[in-house]
Protein backbone atom coordinates (compact mmCIF):
# COMPACT_ATOMS: atom_id res chain seq x y z
CA UNK A 1 0.00 0.00 0.00
CA UNK A 2 1.29 3.82 -0.75
CA UNK A 3 1.91 6.07 1.88
CA UNK A 4 2.20 9.33 1.06
CA UNK A 5 0.93 12.55 1.79
CA UNK A 6 -1.36 12.75 -1.35
CA UNK A 7 -2.63 8.63 -0.61
CA UNK A 8 -3.60 10.37 2.75
CA UNK A 9 -5.03 14.22 2.31
CA UNK A 10 -5.53 13.97 -1.90
CA UNK A 11 -7.24 10.37 -2.67
CA UNK A 12 -9.56 12.00 -5.15
CA UNK A 13 -6.50 13.32 -6.94
CA UNK A 14 -4.11 10.37 -6.62
CA UNK A 15 -7.03 8.31 -8.51
CA UNK A 16 -7.11 10.75 -10.86
CA UNK A 17 -3.51 10.78 -11.63
CA UNK A 18 -3.39 7.08 -11.98
CA UNK A 19 -6.79 7.48 -14.59
CA UNK A 20 -4.76 10.25 -16.52
CA UNK A 21 -1.22 9.30 -16.42
CA UNK A 22 -0.82 6.30 -15.14
CA UNK A 23 0.77 4.66 -12.12
CA UNK A 24 4.63 5.93 -12.64
CA UNK A 25 3.10 9.32 -12.12
CA UNK A 26 1.79 9.22 -8.72
CA UNK A 27 5.12 9.24 -6.96
CA UNK A 28 6.29 12.12 -8.91
CA UNK A 29 3.27 13.96 -8.51
CA UNK A 30 2.68 12.67 -4.79
CA UNK A 31 6.44 14.01 -4.47
CA UNK A 32 5.69 17.64 -5.85
CA UNK A 33 2.75 17.52 -3.61
CA UNK A 34 4.92 16.68 -0.40
CA UNK A 35 7.23 19.12 -1.48
CA UNK A 36 4.66 22.05 -2.24
CA UNK A 37 2.56 21.13 1.03
CA UNK A 38 5.67 21.54 3.12
CA UNK A 39 6.50 24.74 1.63
CA UNK A 40 2.53 26.66 1.89
CA UNK A 41 0.74 25.57 -0.31
CA UNK A 42 -2.07 24.46 1.25
CA UNK A 43 -2.26 27.14 3.41
CA UNK A 44 -4.99 29.54 2.89
CA UNK A 45 -4.43 32.67 4.59
CA UNK A 46 -7.82 34.57 6.35
CA UNK A 47 -9.67 31.14 5.75
CA UNK A 48 -11.84 30.21 9.01
CA UNK A 49 -12.89 26.85 8.44
CA UNK A 50 -15.28 25.14 11.51
CA UNK A 51 -13.12 22.75 13.70
CA UNK A 52 -13.14 19.63 13.32
CA UNK A 53 -14.61 19.58 9.92
CA UNK A 54 -12.88 17.84 7.11
CA UNK A 55 -11.92 19.42 3.78
CA UNK A 56 -10.02 18.54 0.53
CA UNK A 57 -6.78 20.58 0.62
CA UNK A 58 -6.23 23.56 -1.52
CA UNK A 59 -3.60 21.80 -3.68
CA UNK A 60 -5.72 18.53 -4.40
CA UNK A 61 -9.17 21.22 -5.25
CA UNK A 62 -6.93 23.43 -7.32
CA UNK A 63 -5.18 20.25 -9.21
CA UNK A 64 -8.82 18.95 -9.95
CA UNK A 65 -10.56 21.59 -10.68
CA UNK A 66 -7.72 22.41 -13.76
CA UNK A 67 -8.06 18.17 -14.82
CA UNK A 68 -12.03 18.31 -14.18
CA UNK A 69 -12.81 21.48 -15.78
CA UNK A 70 -10.22 22.55 -17.46
CA UNK A 71 -9.32 19.59 -18.81
CA UNK A 72 -5.31 19.76 -18.30
CA UNK A 73 -4.08 16.73 -20.01
CA UNK A 74 -0.39 16.90 -19.39
CA UNK A 75 1.78 15.85 -16.88
CA UNK A 76 4.42 18.78 -16.77
CA UNK A 77 1.48 21.36 -16.86
CA UNK A 78 -0.41 19.15 -13.71
CA UNK A 79 2.90 19.55 -11.62
CA UNK A 80 2.69 23.33 -12.63
CA UNK A 81 -0.82 23.25 -11.17
CA UNK A 82 0.48 21.89 -7.97
CA UNK A 83 3.31 24.04 -7.86
CA UNK A 84 1.28 27.34 -8.34
CA UNK A 85 -0.28 27.08 -5.64
CA UNK A 86 2.65 28.47 -3.66
CA UNK A 87 2.22 32.37 -3.06
CA UNK A 88 5.69 32.81 -2.85
CA UNK A 89 7.91 32.96 -6.02
CA UNK A 90 10.90 32.37 -4.28
CA UNK A 91 9.67 28.58 -3.22
CA UNK A 92 10.27 27.88 -6.60
CA UNK A 93 13.98 27.81 -6.15
CA UNK A 94 12.80 24.06 -4.66
CA UNK A 95 11.33 23.08 -8.10
CA UNK A 96 13.82 21.64 -9.99
CA UNK A 97 12.40 21.62 -13.49
CA UNK A 98 13.10 24.65 -15.02
CA UNK A 99 10.38 24.68 -18.50
CA UNK A 100 7.45 23.85 -14.78
CA UNK A 101 9.61 26.82 -13.10
CA UNK A 102 9.25 29.03 -16.30
CA UNK A 103 5.35 28.32 -16.14
CA UNK A 104 4.53 28.71 -12.70
CA UNK A 105 6.38 32.15 -12.92
CA UNK A 106 4.63 33.18 -15.39
CA UNK A 107 0.91 31.93 -13.64
CA UNK A 108 2.37 33.53 -10.67
CA UNK A 109 3.30 36.89 -12.61
CA UNK A 110 0.62 39.35 -13.28
CA UNK A 111 1.03 39.17 -17.17
CA UNK A 112 -2.03 39.48 -19.10
CA UNK A 113 -1.05 38.42 -22.27
CA UNK A 114 -0.70 34.27 -21.78
CA UNK A 115 -0.76 30.53 -23.28
CA UNK A 116 -4.08 28.35 -22.43
CA UNK A 117 -2.05 26.48 -19.93
CA UNK A 118 -1.37 29.17 -18.08
CA UNK A 119 -4.92 30.85 -18.21
CA UNK A 120 -6.09 27.65 -17.25
CA UNK A 121 -4.01 27.39 -14.27
CA UNK A 122 -5.03 30.71 -13.19
CA UNK A 123 -8.47 30.77 -14.14
CA UNK A 124 -8.44 26.86 -11.55
CA UNK A 125 -7.24 29.22 -8.77
CA UNK A 126 -9.40 31.77 -9.14
CA UNK A 127 -12.33 29.60 -8.89
CA UNK A 128 -11.46 27.81 -5.96
CA UNK A 129 -10.74 31.29 -4.42
CA UNK A 130 -13.90 33.10 -5.35
CA UNK A 131 -15.57 29.84 -4.58
CA UNK A 132 -14.05 29.97 -0.65
CA UNK A 133 -14.32 33.63 -0.24
CA UNK A 134 -17.49 33.45 1.86
CA UNK A 135 -14.90 32.08 4.39
CA UNK A 136 -12.11 34.52 4.55
CA UNK A 137 -12.09 37.20 7.30
CA UNK A 138 -11.78 39.88 4.17
CA UNK A 139 -14.57 42.92 4.54
CA UNK A 140 -17.40 42.76 1.94
CA UNK A 141 -15.18 45.74 -0.25
CA UNK A 142 -12.26 43.49 -0.26
CA UNK A 143 -14.20 40.89 -1.55
CA UNK A 144 -16.61 42.57 -4.33
CA UNK A 145 -12.06 44.38 -5.02
CA UNK A 146 -11.33 40.52 -5.99
CA UNK A 147 -14.03 39.04 -7.65
CA UNK A 148 -13.92 42.77 -10.14
CA UNK A 149 -10.19 43.10 -10.20
CA UNK A 150 -8.62 43.19 -13.40
CA UNK A 151 -6.73 39.73 -13.29
CA UNK A 152 -10.37 38.26 -13.06
CA UNK A 153 -11.68 40.43 -15.96
CA UNK A 154 -8.83 39.18 -17.72
CA UNK A 155 -10.02 35.94 -16.85
CA UNK A 156 -13.45 36.06 -17.61
CA UNK A 157 -13.26 38.39 -21.02
CA UNK A 158 -14.57 37.35 -24.50
CA UNK A 159 -11.23 35.44 -26.29
CA UNK A 160 -9.75 34.85 -23.28
CA UNK A 161 -8.11 31.19 -23.21
CA UNK A 162 -9.63 29.27 -20.78
CA UNK A 163 -11.70 25.91 -21.60
CA UNK A 164 -15.02 27.04 -22.02
CA UNK A 165 -16.65 24.72 -19.02
CA UNK A 166 -14.14 26.44 -16.67
CA UNK A 167 -15.02 29.96 -17.85
CA UNK A 168 -19.04 29.11 -16.89
CA UNK A 169 -18.25 27.74 -13.80
CA UNK A 170 -16.10 30.74 -12.71
CA UNK A 171 -18.25 33.45 -14.40
CA UNK A 172 -21.21 31.54 -12.00
CA UNK A 173 -19.17 31.69 -8.90
CA UNK A 174 -18.43 35.46 -9.33
CA UNK A 175 -22.02 35.99 -10.29
CA UNK A 176 -23.57 34.09 -7.11
CA UNK A 177 -20.25 35.56 -4.91
CA UNK A 178 -21.61 39.45 -6.52
CA UNK A 179 -24.90 38.68 -5.75
CA UNK A 180 -24.86 37.36 -2.22
CA UNK A 181 -21.76 40.60 -1.57
CA UNK A 182 -23.97 43.58 -3.07
CA UNK A 183 -27.53 42.05 -1.35
CA UNK A 184 -25.98 42.10 1.59
CA UNK A 185 -24.73 45.38 1.44
CA UNK A 186 -28.40 46.90 1.08
CA UNK A 187 -28.99 45.64 3.92
CA UNK A 188 -26.36 47.02 5.84
CA UNK A 189 -26.61 50.61 7.77
CA UNK A 190 -22.66 51.55 7.67
CA UNK A 191 -23.13 51.33 3.56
Amino acid sequence: MESSLLVVEAPALRGAVEKLFGKPAISIVATDYERVAALGGNVEEGLVREQGVRFNPRIARVSLLALEEGRLRELSTLRAVVWSTLRDVGALEELPDADIRRMVACVLSDEARVEEPVSTIRAAIALDTVRHLHMTVLDRADKLSYIRSRSMSDLLRDGSLIPSNLKVKLQYAVMMQERMLTSSAQGDPDD
